[in-house]
Formats: structure tokens, C-alpha cells, sequence
């Protein structure tokens, strides 16, 4: 037998000790591959557990993982889903802003909500509210996004139905309100009626003398009855546009117009109680997008309510102050009255349904001035006046292209 040789001793150790390592790590990235298919497990269970909708997709709308509860509210299976386009399944009407909302994405802007319709195998469409979040690779292009999503068909329908109910709402308080001012609402139409009358008779007179200006006197006449005619018909116009029964429609509308019209309806209140009328209406002022029929409720129940608050002061002191103006891209109305104020509990408890400081009032009128408002995303504010006695309600109205804020869109 040949001597040992300590290079090939070395040798064989080194290799030795190499095989041990590598058994080891061997060992080890199998319990690593264990652990991590393991972990993966446990995601999927617990991903498939949720009873949100998780879904990945590509830009191009191609699903690239679905949980359990999306394929059950689909009716359909994972293999049946992923590698196909999810943007065929959106509500026609709810591609667009889709697509704007896609279009907003970016690295510093990574998420964004979505709330659309997207059809079923059976051909209904159900409402799905997600949130999404974008990944993006090393030069800033997504490469996939991430939804978690909710069914919210029964909210939208419950939702739907409320807005009903407070559409009917306020209508029957518009009728009740009309009929609160019905009196003098009465003999707002009988002074044009009167007057027509009388121009009426005086031009029979006139055309029955023989006068030589008898004939132009005539046609003077004729002209006073047309307005008056006209007078009334613009207050029964008025009324019944006041309490029709419509769905919220929005238009462009002009502040000062609204206002205008909204104290013809309360114009015989200022008169009964000898309230001192005092109107600023700023020139030039922007455009704001609403519904004509609540916002002349809200406005004729504001002044309405001023009125009333004055029956106790002193009849020589009835001042009802109205001013509009423009402030940081918004429109402002101030509608201000002489009455007692209130104190900070009433104040805080004035938009709260059925609360009223009227001995014979419902207490609904506020509550519903306050909902007319946040429709509109008017901010509404009351509070007693700084200098004087008397409330202030300040109506703080978007222009059109700005936000709550007066910021531009």
C-alpha cells in the first residue's frame, strides 16, 4: 500500500466537508420550498376565505387571479375566468368613467375607487364598488393591478328608495308650506285680478264716450291689464312649479333670479307683519348648476322662517336683510333677520328632525332645508347675529366649475 499522501488526505476532507454543506443546503431550500408552499397555502385560504372580490388583472383588463367569492357571485369558475377581459362585463354607461379613472393612474396616484355595474351570465347587472392599486416596474409602467371589490346592489336600492322617500318628503312639506301661506298667497293673485278688473271697466267707459282721446285712454287700459294678466299668471306659475311633484333634475340657474322669485311667494309675510324689506344682489355673478324646485323651497323656507322670527320684535324694527355675493369662487347668499336669536343649545339642535323652537310648528322644515343643501353641496350655516339681535343663515353655493371649497374643477 502506497504511503498516504497528505495533498490527496486534504483533498478528500475538502470534498467531504463540501458534500455536507451541500447537503445541508439541500435541506434547507427544501424546508424553505416546504415553508413557502406552505405560506402560499395559507394565503390562498385565507384570500379565498374573504367575502370581498379579489381580483389581479393586467392593463389590458385580463384577470390574472380571482378569489372564491368572485367565481361564486359570477356563477362561473377560475379556470373559466383567468386569461379573459373583464371591460366586456362593464355597464356601457360605466366605461367611461372607468376609463377616466385609469387615465388618472400614476406612480404617485397608485389607487383609486370605482363603483359601476358589471353583468352577470343571467343578464342582470349588479353594482360593485372596488379598490384598486396599481404595481408598476422600474420604469413606471403598470404592469398589473389589484381590486378588492363588494357587491353593494342592496345599498344602491336602499339607497335609491331613501331618496325617494325624501323627495316625497319634501314635497308634502312644499304642499303643507303652501298651504300655511295659502291666505296670503290669495291675495297676491286678487290684486292683479282687481286691478285687471278696474283697467277692464275703464276702457269699456272710455270706448263708450264719445271723447276724441277716448280711444287711446282705451288702449292704455289694455296695456295696464296685460300686466296685471301677466302678473298673475307668473304667480300661478310660480305656485304650481313650487309644488309639483318631480324627480331632481339639474340646470343652470341664476342666484339672483332664484331669490327674486323665492320672495314673490313670501312677499305678502313681509307685508302682514310690516317687515322692512333690504336687498343687495351683486352684478355679474357666476352660474350655479341645481334643482329649481328644492333650491326655491330651500330659499322660501330660510325666509319663511325669517319672517316668523319677527312676529315678537316691535313692528318698526322688522328689518329682513338679503344679500348675495361672490366669495372665492362661490356664490354666497346671506338671508339676515331682526328677530330674538337663539340661544347655543337651540342653535345646535336646529337640523335635528322634529325639533322646533314653534309652538305649532313640525320641526321638519330645517331638517329638510339642511338635506335640499348637501344635495346641492351647499354649505349652510346659522348663527346669531354679531351685531344686533336676530339670526343670519349664510348659503354658500359652488359656481359652476368649482368645487365645495370655491376650488376649480
Amino acid at each position: 500500500m502506497a504511503p498516504d499522501d497528505p495533498q490527496a488526505d486534504a483533498l478528500r476532507a475538502l470534498n467531504d466537508d463540501l458534500e455536507r454543506r451541500v447537503a445541508l443546503r439541500t435541506e434547507e431550500l427544501v424546508r424553505m420550498n416546504q415553508e413557502l408552499r406552505s405560506s402560499e397555502a395559507r394565503y390562498r385560504e385565507v384570500v379565498n376565505a374573504q367575502n370581498e372580490f379579489i381580483v389581479r388583472w393586467r392593463p389590458d383588463g385580463t384577470r390574472t387571479f380571482v378569489n372564491d367569492a368572485y367565481c361564486r357571485f359570477l356563477g362561473a369558475s377560475a379556470s373559466e375566468l383567468l386569461g379573459m377581459r373583464f371591460f366586456p362585463m362593464l355597464h356601457s354607461e360605466d366605461r367611461p368613467n372607468f376609463a377616466e379613472r385609469l387615465a388618472e393612474v400614476s406612480a404617485e396616484n397608485p389607487t383609486f375607487q370605482f363603483e359601476g355595474r358589471i353583468q352577470r351570465r343571467d343578464g342582470t347587472f349588479a353594482w360593485l364598488q372596488w379598490e384598486n392599486h396599481a404595481f408598476f416596474d422600474e420604469r413606471g409602467q403598470v404592469v398589473e393591478y389589484q381590486s378588492v371589490g363588494r357587491d353593494v346592489s342592496q345599498l344602491k336600492e336602499a339607497s335609491d328608495l331613501l331618496r325617494q322617500k325624501e323627495a316625497h318628503l319634501a314635497h308634502l312639506s312644499r304642499l303643507a308650506t303652501m298651504g300655511e301661506m295659502v291666505a296670503g298667497i290669495v291675495h297676491e293673485i286678487s290684486q292683479p285680478l282687481h286691478a285687471a278688473k278696474t283697467f277692464a271697466e275703464a276702457a269699456r267707459r272710455n270706448l263708450e264716450s264719445s271723447r276724441p282721446d277716448s280711444v287711446p285712454r282705451a288702449i292704455e287700459c289694455t296695456g295696464e291689464i296685460s300686466q296685471a294678466v301677466n302678473r298673475t299668471v307668473r304667480i300661478v306659475r310660480r305656485l304650481r312649479e313650487f309644488t309639483r311633484a318631480q324627480p331632481f333634475e339639474l340646470e343652470v340657474l341664476a342666484v339672483n333670479q332664484l331669490v327674486r322669485e323665492s320672495l314673490e311667494l313670501v312677499s305678502h309675510e313681509c307685508r302682514r307683519l310690516e317687515i322692512e324689506l333690504r336687498s343687495q344682489f351683486a352684478p355679474s355673478l357666476p352660474p350655479i348648476s341645481g334643482d329649481r324646485t328644492q333650491l326655491d323651497q330651500l330659499l322660501v323656507n330660510l325666509l319663511k322662517n325669517a319672517c316668523e322670527a319677527m312676529e315678537n320684535t316691535p313692528p318698526g324694527e322688522r328689518v329682513l336683510d338679503i344679500r348675495t355675493s361672490r366669495e372665492n369662487g362661490q356664490v354666497e347668499v346671506v338671508i339676515r333677520d331682526s328677530g330674538t336669536g337663539l340661544s347655543p343649545n337651540q342653535l345646535n339642535r336646529l337640523f335635528e328632525p322634529f325639533y322646533t323652537t314653534k309652538p305649532e310648528g313640525m320641526g321638519m322644515g330645517l331638517p329638510i332645508s339642511k338635506s335640499i343643501a348637501d344635495a346641492h353641496d351647499i354649505r349652510m350655516t346659522i348663527e346669531n347675529n354679531r351685531h344686533g339681535s336676530g339670526l343670519s343663515v349664510v348659503l354658500r353655493i359652488p359656481a359652476i366649475g368649482t368645487d365645495s371649497d370655491g376650488k376649480s374643477l
